[in-house]
């Protein structure tokens, strides 16, 4: 078990989530929906290519088209409907990071605050 691994008790939460029936029973046997969704993780983690995926996760080619398929039916929609049907708003943290902008990025091109003769000071 990786780090990155979710936990038993969030993988009860969702696994109805990602659980699909399947159309057609012939065919393999799908690979484990958890294992799966643990390689997708660390993909998301890590941001590694998927290339790059560990060999226990299976081949990266089988948990991309999880991967998509899950994408192409809005699984990952329900999912976050979810989880965040069950968020603690005790714990709610906001970004104070700022952006200092350009000394000509103060207006667009042909604006008002464009004067090439007088240099804008952006605080």
């Amino acid at each position: 078990m990786f780090r990155h691994d979710i936990s038993d008790e969030k993988w009860l939460m969702i696994a109805p989530a990602l659980a699909m029936p399947r159309s057609d029973p012939r065919g393999r046997k799908s690979n484990d929906d958890r294992l799966m969704f643990n390689g997708i993780l660390w993909i998301m983690k890590i941001g590694a290519p998927w290339r790059d995926l560990p060999k226990e996760f299976g081949p990266w080619q089988t948990v991309y088209k999880r991967f998509s398929k899950w994408t192409k039916l809005s699984v990952w929609d329900d999912l976050f409907t979810t989880i965040s049907k069950e968020s603690d708003d005790e714990s709610i943290m906001l970004d104070s990071s700022y952006i200092k902008l350009h000394q000509h990025g103060c207006g667009a091109k042909g604006g008002p605050y464009l004067r090439p003769s007088v240099e804008a000071k952006v605080v």
